[in-house]
């Protein structure tokens, strides 16, 4: 007989993380429609990966990694991630880590865009 109700376990294990992916994606959309500064996921962005980043990685990679812009990586992600929000911020920091090129010279200014003004709803 426990060989019938295992699927019966599959399905209901598939329905419970489909509400769990459910209620974090809600939840993603809901802190991604306020201002950038009042955002939970940049504050989380900022105390989990820059953080982890900058104490771990940073002084492994320092040796042989240096960086071709300025402002460097992390702190470019840190101000597009403040000034435009999560989802643009990091589309804006992927971007700029694939310019990252070989013949890009050391020392190239490459600043954040400031943000366009939001217009109001009608």
């Amino acid at each position: 007989m426990p060989a019938l109700r295992q699927p019966v376990k599959r399905r209901r294990r598939f329905w419970i993380i489909w509400a769990i992916v459910a209620v974090f994606a809600v939840a993603a959309v809901v802190d991604w429609r306020r201002p950038p500064w009042q955002q939970a996921s940049v504050r989380a962005y900022e105390r989990t990966v820059l953080v982890t980043y900058r104490r771990v990685v940073k002084p492994i990679t320092s040796s042989f990694v240096l960086c071709r812009f300025r402002p460097t990586c992390s702190h470019y992600s840190l101000q597009a991630v403040r000034w435009h929000g999560f989802p643009v911020g990091i589309w804006m920091t992927t971007k700029r880590l694939f310019r990252c090129l070989p013949w890009v010279a050391p020392g190239t200014l490459d600043p954040v865009p400031p943000p366009r003004p939001r217009r109001a709803p009608l």
